[in-house]
């Protein structure tokens, strides 16, 4: 689930794929399938600098490009562009602050160094680029951590031990001085769970103090709960064994805001109100239901400031992108010698300060000499299909990642996982019994029985679930596999629906 707080590798809200892998809700796309609108950018002299105006804007964007400024003056229904840069540079009236990749070391360990301390990938660490975010004030060296170095900075001393280990950071909106950024990170981390993680979180560019519990605490329009309630309603009701469950109660209930992302889609803007609601493990990777509305501007966010009306000459510049992935605006307050002094400062900002393709960093140990290589690529391709909920199209690329690697124990987990999240129970009880005949360790083949638990569960069989459960927590006692147990004694299950699609 998405929490209100910055990144933190956290096993409390560990995943579990068959043998290990991870899964959980698609990372939203960077950028749109089809053609992009031809390029509207444009250059403009200057005006005088300290020319008097109470109109002038930032507004920020991304597209295929990458990041953008725009320095504009709204004048009625038009917009002058005064100055542009290819960089992302936000204000909060009267500072600026160019946004910067602050990327860290993080040391990694493979699975095999819990097992066998002398194995020769042990000797020394491996290190992977943690993606961080700072803000540097514009005139000033002064700057601010945002996303920061954490637990898992290798100054610390720290190792993580696990295998296929991501970590991403994207910026997906802001309003004046706060940014809008969701920090992840997943892979496996050698238990009977995986981890799979999405965070939120709304920050000050100035302090780095976080507004994320006010956008939670957001008070929308039922109207607009109601339709991402909707979309999540079967999987709950499904899930919870509550049959008679209504959206409503459902939006005014258990459900919750996760995020918002702000976007340009035709020339308008686009806010993505994404919520969750609690599901067990069996029947969602990360514990939650999804659904999504959208909307432009509403009263009821105006206290995140997304509320208040924009000027004709701001949706006009909308209009003019056409699209982007990413948008945010600061309403600017400088006037006199202060704004030829921060116009100054905006024109010499350097530009490309933070590549779009570097937005995840992902790791995985030395593989095996009988690996290929090509098989380690679509392992994780088919995580992240499964992730998105294609599972037509993960078990498609396991399948061939099996082909090129009969003995692959990991790929038949993963694609035991996503014939159960597609309601095969047949065939990932197959896959989760086959990963167990290939891989001995201990804690492997306590996620493979931890996962043929979960099948069992869902079929209604709590015989077989107990065992299944009791047999994973022997070979690894697990909080998660404790509570299954717990769970079973205190109401047998039901044979659940497979979940929606």
């Amino acid at each position: 689930m998405r929490l209100p707080q910055t990144l933190a590798l956290s096993l409390a809200l560990a995943t579990t794929a068959c043998g290990g892998d991870v899964s959980g809700p698609a990372p939203k796309p960077a950028a749109p399938a089809g053609p992009r609108p031809a390029s509207t950018k444009q250059h403009h002299k200057a005006p005088d600098a300290a020319a008097a105006t109470d109109d002038d804007w930032l507004i920020w964007y991304a597209d295929d490009d990458g990041w953008h400024t725009r320095w504009i003056t709204a004048n009625g229904g038009t917009a002058t562009i005064v100055a542009e840069r290819d960089t992302l540079v936000m204000s909060d009236g009267g500072r600026l602050w160019q946004l910067q990749r602050d990327d860290h070391k993080t040391r990694v360990l493979p699975c095999i160094c819990k097992e066998e301390p002398k194995h020769a990938d042990c000797k020394t660490p491996a290190t992977i680029d943690s993606p961080g975010l700072k803000a540097v004030e514009l005139g000033s060296t002064a700057s601010t951590d945002l996303v920061g170095k954490g637990d898992y900075d290798v100054s610390k001393r720290n190792t993580v031990v696990g295998d296929m280990l991501s970590m991403s950071l994207e910026v997906i909106g802001g309003i004046n001085g706060t940014v809008l950024v969701e920090t992840g990170v997943d892979g496996n981390y050698c238990g009977a769970h995986g981890l799979y993680e999405r965070t939120f979180d709304a920050l000050d560019v100035a302090t780095g103090q976080s507004n994320a519990r006010d956008f939670i605490a957001a008070k929308l329009p039922e109207a607009l709960r109601l339709t991402a309630a909707k979309e999540m309603l079967a999987l709950v009701k499904d899930c919870e064994s509550q049959p008679g469950l209504t959206a409503h109660e459902l939006a005014n209930g258990a459900m919750t805001l996760a995020d918002v992302r702000m976007q340009i889609k035709g020339g308008e803007l686009d806010l993505i109100w994404h919520f969750e609601a609690p599901v067990m493990y069996a029947c969602s990777a990360d514990y939650a239901a999804h659904g999504e509305a959208h909307s432009g501007l509403i009263p009821a966010a105006a206290t995140v400031g997304l509320g208040a009306s924009l000027p004709p000459g701001v949706l006009a510049t909308f209009t003019d992108i056409r699209r982007a992935y990413v948008v945010g605006w600061a309403d600017l307050t400088l006037a006199g010698g202060a704004r030829a002094t921060g116009l100054g400062q905006f024109t010499a900002a350097p530009e490309d300060a933070w590549p779009p393709s570097a937005n995840e960093q992902s790791w995985a140990p030395s593989s095996a000499p009988s690996l290929d290589p090509k098989a380690r690529t679509l392992l994780k391709d088919g995580r992240t299909l499964t992730r998105g909920k294609d599972y037509a199209g993960a078990i498609d690329a396991f399948d061939t990642a099996i082909k090129l690697d009969p003995t692959y124990a990991r790929a038949f987990g993963a694609r035991g996982y996503a014939k159960l999240l597609s309601g095969d129970l047949d065939g990932a009880t197959a896959d989760c019994t086959t990963a167990l005949s290939l891989k001995d360790e201990p804690k492997f083949q306590a996620s493979a029985y931890f996962n043929l638990g979960l099948i069992a569960e869902r079929r209604g069989d709590a015989e077989a679930a107990t065992k299944a459960y009791t047999m994973s927590n022997t070979l690894r006692q697990t909080k998660q596999a404790a509570a299954a147990l717990a769970r079973l004694q205190e109401a047998p299950p039901v044979p659940l629906p497979p979940p929606p699609h």
